[in-house]
């Protein structure tokens, strides 16, 4: 590259060159490292809401203070603490891949033009990750509602997809909110997005009768 890179892009590009870096994981940190790095070097100032804003602003007052050492150790946690919960989601949306490619999908109707997917119970990281994972399995473009069962809660969810992650517009149809509530539904999201059943049976009663 033609920029100079702080010590945040040296150390970065040589876990890469060294590969100790996961290309999932390289993929979901890249662009945070690289706009610490523009900052640190100057090439544009942080913006609002950005990882090097939010650390800048954990600084004292007086950044010779006993304050300041404290804060800067606290600041080096909380960073810490964000990239291995980046590492982490990133590498469990690769098994979550696996698991959803094995995972059955079915239609509401003979004639509808997306379909269901069901997350079997065992499928840990596809339960966890779905909605990250989901856009990287090319077999389930057709899907655009997906239900799954929570043990912890004894309860059956169903939720849309999104046309793209971290997006808000639907895929496809819409969950609709009817009410008073058919028996066996526990919520349904006045977004239209969510629902929650105390059965599957009535999970899929519903989806058939009020999706559009």
């Amino acid at each position: 590259s033609e920029s100079p890179y702080s010590s945040a892009g040296l150390i970065w590009n040589w876990l890469k060159d060294n590969n100790l870096i996961l290309p999932a994981v390289a993929d979901e940190l890249g662009p945070v490292i690289q706009k610490v790095d523009e900052n640190d070097i100057g090439v544009r100032p942080a913006e609002p809401g950005e990882l090097s804003w939010t650390i800048a602003n954990l600084n004292s007052e007086d950044v010779y203070s006993d304050t300041q050492d404290y804060m800067f150790i606290h600041a080096v946690l909380t960073v810490a603490h964000i990239f291995e919960n980046i590492k982490n989601r990133a590498q469990m949306a690769e098994d979550a891949k696996a698991e959803l490619e094995n995972c059955k999908t079915f239609k509401l109707h003979p004639d509808d033009q997306f379909k269901v997917l069901e997350i079997c119970e065992d499928c840990d990281a596809a339960l966890k990750m779905w909605a990250k994972a989901i856009f990287d399995v090319p077999s389930l473009d057709d899907v655009d509602i997906v239900v799954n069962y929570k043990k912890s809660a004894n309860e059956w969810h169903a939720q849309t997809v999104a046309q793209k992650e971290n997006r808000f517009t639907k895929r496809g149809r819409r969950i609709c909110a009817v009410e008073p509530y058919p028996e066996g539904i526990k919520f349904v999201h006045k977004a239209e997005f969510f629902m929650v059943a105390e059965t599957r049976d009535a999970l899929i009663d519903y989806l058939k009768n009020h999706t559009c």
